[in-house]
């Protein structure tokens, strides 16, 4: 079991945490396998607000990325 802490914009995480986004992309792959995320919400809450399991890490282009999640 690892975890990762990511920074995200407070509209984003509250979309996350209700469940109406399902997705969160990033540029970087992480380095090692993640099963969850610790979502700290950046200014002007910032703060740790919760922890969400990964169902699966797409790794592709961005326009094949994009295909596979819309």
């Amino acid at each position: 079991m690892c975890k990762m802490l990511l920074s995200i914009n407070p509209e984003h995480v509250e979309n996350i945490l209700n469940g109406n986004k399902q997705f969160e992309f990033r540029k970087i792959k992480c380095k090692s396998e993640v099963d969850k995320i610790i979502i700290y919400s950046t200014s002007p809450v910032m703060r740790v607000v919760g922890e969400v399991g990964i169902l699966e890490v797409i790794v592709d282009t961005p326009n094949e990325v994009w295909e596979l999640t819309a």
